[in-house]
């Protein structure tokens, strides 16, 4: 990355050291959402951008490239939504922590119904080597891990349980989304599939 700034002679803007990066990747991710990763080019975000494909290039090696940050910006969003609707369910009893298990699982699905081809990007080959998802030592993500630890802590989920049920709630939620994706679940039954996947991993009611 550049340490010089760069001023566009027919932008009339400049952009700081990181500024253009970071406006290239809003742009990319605003394109992907509009047309499909497929029709996204580093030319074309660079046009839209209002700088040449040599300052755009400087940034990004080849279109992939920039798509990984397109991945790993929808997987930070994703969380970030995800986190919001948690964060606005307070409460330390069992009926609140399977409020926030759930309305985390509904938040991912709305995501995904709300941004499609963000959604498809994030979970596609471009995410592997941008991850855009923090997670602890042993690879969950926090978020998860607390709604899980706080079933546990006050009743709502059986501790022998516990191990391993990340990636359950995860990969059975991923599908559920997929498939309300394309058109295969109405998304009117998410909620009820959403109480389903409660009982699957062992939430009590």
């Amino acid at each position: 990355m550049s340490t010089a700034t760069e001023a566009p002679e027919h932008a009339g803007r400049s952009y700081h050291h990181g500024d253009l990066r970071s406006a290239l990747v809003c742009a990319a991710v605003a394109r992907v959402e509009q047309v499909g990763a497929e029709h996204v080019s580093l030319r074309a975000v660079a046009a839209e951008v209002g700088v040449s494909p040599s300052a755009a290039y400087h940034h990004f090696a080849d279109k992939d490239a920039l798509l990984g940050e397109v991945a790993a910006t929808g997987l930070h969003m994703l969380v970030e939504s995800v986190g919001a609707e948690v964060a606005a369910i307070a409460g330390d009893t069992r009926e609140a922590a399977r409020l926030r298990f759930r309305a985390a699982g509904q938040a991912y699905v709305s995501f995904a119904l709300s941004h499609p081809q963000l959604f498809r990007v994030a979970f596609s080959p471009y995410c592997l080597e941008h991850p855009g998802v923090p997670t602890t030592d042993d690879g969950s993500v926090p978020v998860l891990s607390e709604l899980l630890n706080d079933l546990v802590s006050t009743g709502g989920m059986n501790a022998d349980v516990r191990d391993d049920s990340e990636d359950v709630f995860v990969a059975t939620l991923h599908g559920l989304a997929t498939l309300a994706l394309q058109g295969m679940i109405p998304a009117e039954r998410v909620p009820q599939l959403l109480s389903k996947i409660e009982q699957l991993i062992g939430v009590d009611d």
